[in-house]
């Protein structure tokens, strides 16, 4: 919600096709992160196809730089 409250407050609503959200356990999940950017990959994807994304935004400080090395 968080996310999509800014979108809101910043007028681009319209500009979205989708959003998704990557569930974690726990924070060991981060330090894999050949499986965590497969996880976004993939997700990304499903926007992609089924919602007619363009591009992506990768979101959270614990995937910053993330959207570099995808």
């Amino acid at each position: 919600p968080l996310y999509r409250d800014l979108v809101e407050h910043y007028g681009m609503s319209r500009r979205i096709a989708g959003h998704a959200t990557i569930d974690t356990a726990s924070l060991t999940d981060y330090l894999d992160a050949a499986a965590m950017d497969a996880r976004i990959v993939a997700e990304a994807t499903v926007l992609v196809r089924e919602s007619g994304a363009q591009s992506v935004l990768v979101c959270g400080a614990a995937l910053a730089g993330t959207a570099r090395e995808l």
